[in-house]
């Protein structure tokens, strides 16, 4: 919650400073459609409070990514698998889906690698570091909806021991027979 609120602060200060300056600042995803858009990307763990321990932490390999736990993977397929219906919570805006074009930086593919930066849900770190890092989110986010819908989604993957798919070491944009996001604000509510 509180990096939810540092994101809005940090929003509100630049617009500001912005204004105090004369100039004004803009949060679009893809204001212009020759260069590459913003994202939110989102950065996730979970951690045992009794313990202070990441639950993602473990002695499960998958693909590339060695040291996981069985939490982790449900974590993981619950996320992707909910992400279609969270889209709207991460892609908000008809410009949002401006951002959405192969080999521009922005997951095109509901897929996953360890350290792939094609990849919608990309995996870093080792160890308490280990955590999903998922890269739809525009700059447009809010971070509250984005946050909360992805805990939940993550969660129910735990809860009905929902199995991601198998990871992608490929370039995702090229991969064929991976579920692809939504292109339009309206795909997304449909």
């Amino acid at each position: 919650l509180s990096m939810c609120d540092k994101h809005i602060t940090y929003k509100q200060c630049l617009k500001e400073v912005a204004d105090l300056n004369g100039i004004s600042v803009t949060f679009m995803c893809k204001p212009f459609t020759d260069s590459t858009g913003s994202g939110c990307h989102i950065h996730l763990s979970l951690w045992d409070k009794k313990t202070d321990k990441n639950v993602f932490v473990g002695d499960l390999s998958k693909g590339r990514l060695k040291g996981c736990s069985q939490e982790f993977l449900w974590f993981l397929g619950g996320w992707i698998d909910k992400t279609p219906e969270l889209f709207p919570f991460f892609a908000p805006t008809i410009n949002s889906y401006k951002r959405f074009v192969s080999a521009s930086w922005a997951p095109t593919k509901l897929a996953w690698s360890f350290d792939n930066r094609t990849a919608g849900f990309r995996i870093v770190g080792s160890g308490n570091s280990l955590r999903i890092e998922m890269r739809i989110c525009g700059s447009d986010v809010n971070p509250y909806l984005a946050f909360a819908g992805s805990l939940a989604a993550g969660l129910d993957g735990i809860k009905n021991q929902i199995n991601p798919p198998n990871p992608t070491d490929d370039d995702i944009y090229t991969t064929e027979n991976l579920k692809t996001v939504p292109v339009s604000l309206e795909q997304a509510i449909a």
